[in-house]
């Protein structure tokens, strides 16, 4: 039987969380086994060893996500020190960074995770990881220096535009439509799959989803009352959108 335990800091039960939903067909497909700790700070998987390398091929790139989405929007979220009156505004800016260079930061990980009986994601990051989250750091203390440019909305605006060109592309489609609410789908093979509502005025809700999926084609399906919000999205992802009167 091959085995392995991940742990967490009390504090991060998100993780494991996310580190068994991701897993749930990888475990079923190969008859594995899974137990969660009482306290939801402990996942631990078990397989015949023959399928050992199939498991350990899918968790790696679970955790990987962890180290360079989850994790990196928790420190950023507590590192950059900008302060604004908008929540919403500093939201999608931490969004936008922690998706920023994340290639790079993914082949840094991928290369640096290695098969452990047990790992304990937050040592992992600390004394593993250490080139990943002294990038992380840099990135802080440049945000924060230049935090009087950043609190100019045009300035804000242009920056985030500027980032989002940059990320990497997650989706092929997605469609937007402002009624109220406002619902957000992916258009997959002629279907859509419903992803997440937001009230209409939660703009800067509807971009860090966007900036979340970073799709490839944005649809959006006009109304008159977001004509404010379709300007914006129009204008940050510049030459992906498209917009379609609703009938």
């Amino acid at each position: 039987m091959w085995e392995i335990c991940i742990d967490s800091n009390s504090g991060n039960k998100d993780y494991i969380k996310y580190i068994n939903e991701q897993m749930v067909n990888t475990i079923n497909s190969l008859n594995a086994v899974v137990g969660i700790s009482k306290d939801g700070t402990s996942i631990s998987f078990g397989c015949k060893k023959e399928d050992s390398q199939k498991l350990w091929g899918v968790l790696r790139f679970v955790l990987c996500e962890i180290f360079c989405d989850i994790m990196k929007y928790k420190y950023l979220f507590k590192n950059v020190t900008i302060v604004s009156q908008s929540e919403g505004f500093f939201n999608a800016l931490i969004k936008v960074l922690t998706y920023f260079d994340s290639e790079i930061e993914r082949q840094i990980v991928l290369r640096s995770i290695k098969y452990s009986p047990k790992i304990v994601l937050e040592s992992y990051l600390n004394f593993k990881l250490k080139p990943l989250k002294s990038k992380w750091k840099e990135l802080c203390n440049l945000t924060n220096n230049n935090s009087v440019l950043f609190l100019q909305s045009e300035t804000f605006i242009e920056l985030l535009k500027f980032l989002i060109s940059n990320l990497e592309i997650k989706k092929e489609c997605v469609v937007v439509s402002f009624k109220s609410p406002c619902i957000v789908y992916e258009e997959k093979q002629n279907s859509i799959i419903s992803i997440n509502t937001f009230d209409l005025n939660d703009e800067f809700g509807i971009i860090s989803e966007l900036i979340e999926m970073c799709p490839q084609h944005i649809k959006l399906i006009a109304n008159n009352n977001a004509r404010n919000i379709i300007n914006l999205l129009s204008e940050l992802f510049d030459g992906r959108v498209e917009i379609i009167k609703d009938n």
